[in-house]
């Protein structure tokens, strides 16, 4: 690890001082999309979370290549080892790329890629992760602009409980937790709709003490919203002290 932070601190140093930045991220881009290996992928991930960290929005200039690179790290991470690195560095990549209402169409094209990946079994659960990443890590106006494309997305998964592994459910929750939380008094029109899937779908003990976490947050911004569920919500609350 600390070998790693090393050349993480040395490739830093190098890039900032390189003053042909297209270059270097194109060369860069390439190798990590061409020439990974497989027993370094996590670190060489991180290194895009690094690229994305100093040159910033001009990575824009590459996004084919970037949405490239983020597709084949999601499909060919296999046994989820890779969920952690892969979410995070998509986080950082919107965090330090994604400045203003003027990229948001950037934004769009990962969202809607990683939903490709949301609805295949394999890459459910690090596709969740992703868009709590992205959820968390991107302006503010961007994702209140595509909020109902986002809530659309997560439940129609969230109604798919009894189908899906615990691990990408987990994922799931945590991502629309995620939305609440970032878009807070917005997610009003929802909520009335929300808490009857979550209680029918939930397959496991943590999911379920996620899902509580989500119905306080609720409850604390809008608990209005939750009263004629108040019956399954104790319901559910029973479940989980007996967990």
């Amino acid at each position: 690890i600390s070998t790693f932070k090393g050349v993480q601190d040395e490739l830093a140093q190098i890039l900032l001082n390189n003053e042909q930045s297209s270059q270097v991220v194109q060369i860069i881009l390439q190798n990590l999309i061409e020439n990974i290996p497989k027993n370094a992928q996590k670190e060489y991930i991180q290194l895009f979370g690094l690229v994305s960290q100093i040159y910033q929005q001009k990575l824009l200039e590459f996004y084919p290549k970037i949405l490239q690179f983020i597709s084949k790290q999601i499909i060919s991470n296999e046994n989820n080892h890779l969920n952690s690195a892969i979410s995070t560095t998509l986080g950082q990549f919107c965090q330090y790329t994604i400045k203003s209402i003027q990229d948001q169409e950037y934004l769009i094209s990962i969202i809607n890629l990683v939903s490709q990946h949301l609805i295949v079994n394999k890459t459910m659960q690090v596709s969740a992760m992703c868009l709590q990443g992205i959820i968390q890590s991107s302006p503010l106006d961007c994702i209140l602009n595509i909020k109902d494309d986002l809530v659309i997305i997560l439940i129609n998964q969230a109604k798919s409980g009894h189908f899906i592994t615990e691990g990408a459910q987990e994922s799931i929750l945590m991502a629309l937790l995620a939305l609440i939380i970032c878009i807070e008094e917005q997610f009003r029109p929802y909520a009335k709709n929300i808490v009857p899937i979550l209680v029918q779908n939930l397959v496991g003990q943590t999911a379920r003490k996620i899902t509580i976490d989500m119905i306080y947050t609720l409850g604390v911004l809008m608990g209005e919203e939750l009263e004629q569920y108040l019956d399954q919500i104790v319901e559910l609350v029973k479940i989980c002290r007996c967990d």
